[in-house]
């Protein structure tokens, strides 16, 4: 696959973690040359009982909870202009969507009743927010003003929508539509209007994606033959011309649904994707057999002309591949390290990372000079952020119960 070259961090006796500033008494550490122009990051947190939306800056200082109620609230996104955050609220089995300034000031309920299943996404110009809500046991799309008003169902009474995202332009709503069993890809105006059916045949499909210019779209299909069942990846054009079989992805052993997921690089001309790498079986004692799957993270030209390039093994679970801002590298943290994929050079960078349960992606800055992810060391450790310069400082930001952190845009 290339060229390995791996970052060795010295001295050795300090190959651990470079710790940073004090921001309070769960971030501790010294203040961190290595980081000169400051960025914040929202996190989720359970430092305190339960969880709550925080902010820290990328040099660890400024730490800033910005709710704080009884409810569970995680999944937090910075509008396209950052000015404001989107979370997901759970009280009881109910999930509702809340918006906040990006200091936690006016925060307002937006809709109720969500799937959690399929988090909300703001709309390109940040005026409108997409979702998936429950009614009658069903998922419905809608969408929402980002101040609350407006909320318009855009499903259709008989059938269930899900997977819904916006097109890069803001013009067209993507979107799965199930019907008797069968599913479905639609696009539709944000009002709901003009629905265009982009697949001739119904069938089992899941995370469709736009490509960045909104030409494309990639999504995964699950093909049954005499040979078994597997997910396999699908590019078409917007209106459903144009299919093509990019690679096969999961294989099915038992009868269960693999997390496979897929990621546009910024030009469009390629695909990061996970799968599931081998599969061992064992006989039990009692003469069952029992299945352990290895993840990989992989990369596919989108034109069709090359095969799919495993990248590197993620262990049990899928690790997504993310991409820099500029297209040139792909990052992908497992096995207490963070590959770092060059395109060009075909050069591939290891730096040891110390942290062996990886719960997120590793996440690029948005001038693609630091990664971001969250993680721990094992099962009875409390999670926390680690940020990686390209030059293989490893920093600790938190270690308080802290989860899927999001960088703010530029």
């Amino acid at each position: 696959m290339g060229i390995k070259r791996l970052i060795v961090l010295i001295p050795i006796l300090f190959l651990v973690l470079i710790p940073i500033t004090k921001a309070d008494s769960d971030i501790t550490g010294d203040n961190s040359s290595a980081i000169n122009r400051v960025r914040k990051i929202a996190f989720v947190s359970k430092r305190n009982g339960n969880f709550e939306i925080y902010t820290i800056n990328e040099d660890g200082t400024g730490l800033k909870r910005l709710t704080s109620n009884k409810n569970d609230d995680i999944k937090p996104q910075w509008s396209p202009d950052g000015k404001r955050i989107m979370y997901l609220s759970k009280k009881g089995k109910e999930f509702a969507i809340r918006v906040m300034n990006n200091d936690g000031s006016g925060q307002v309920e937006v809709a109720r009743n969500c799937a959690s299943d399929y988090p909300p996404s703001w709309s390109p110009d940040g005026a409108k927010i997409l979702f998936v809500a429950k009614s009658k046991n069903k998922n419905i799309i809608c969408t929402v003003d980002a101040d609350g008003s407006n909320l318009t169902r855009l499903s259709e009474n008989d059938t269930e929508g899900s997977y819904p995202s916006w097109s890069p332009d803001g013009r067209k709503i993507l979107y799965l539509e199930k019907y008797r069993k069968e599913d479905y890809l639609y696009l539709m105006n944000p009002d709901g209007t003009k629905r265009l059916k982009t697949t001739r045949e119904g069938g089992t499909y899941k995370a469709p994606a736009w490509s960045p210019d909104g030409s494309k779209i990639a999504y995964l299909s699950t093909k049954r033959t005499l040979l078994g069942t597997y997910n396999q990846l699908i590019v078409m054009n917007q209106d459903g011309s144009n299919i093509i079989e990019l690679a096969n992805a999961s294989k099915k052993v038992e009868d269960i649904d693999y997390n496979d997921n897929l990621n546009w690089s910024p030009d469009g001309a390629m695909i990061a994707f996970t799968k599931v790498a081998e599969v061992e079986g064992k006989v039990s004692e009692k003469g069952s057999v029992m299945f352990t799957y290895t993840y990989g993270a992989y990369l596919v030209a989108v034109d069709g002309n090359d095969y799919d390039r495993l990248l590197a093994k993620t262990g049990t679970q899928p690790i997504l591949p993310d991409w820099s801002p500029d297209g040139r590298k792909v990052a992908i943290v497992a096995n207490s390290k963070l590959i770092i994929y060059d395109l060009k050079t075909r050069l591939e960078d290891e730096i040891r990372t110390n942290v062996a349960i990886p719960l997120t992606p590793a996440r690029w800055s948005p001038n693609g000079d630091k990664l971001l992810f969250a993680g721990k060391n094992h099962s009875f450790q409390k999670a926390g952020l680690y940020l990686v310069t390209l030059d293989g400082k490893v920093i600790k930001l938190s270690e308080a119960n802290d989860y899927d952190p999001v960088w703010a845009p530029k």
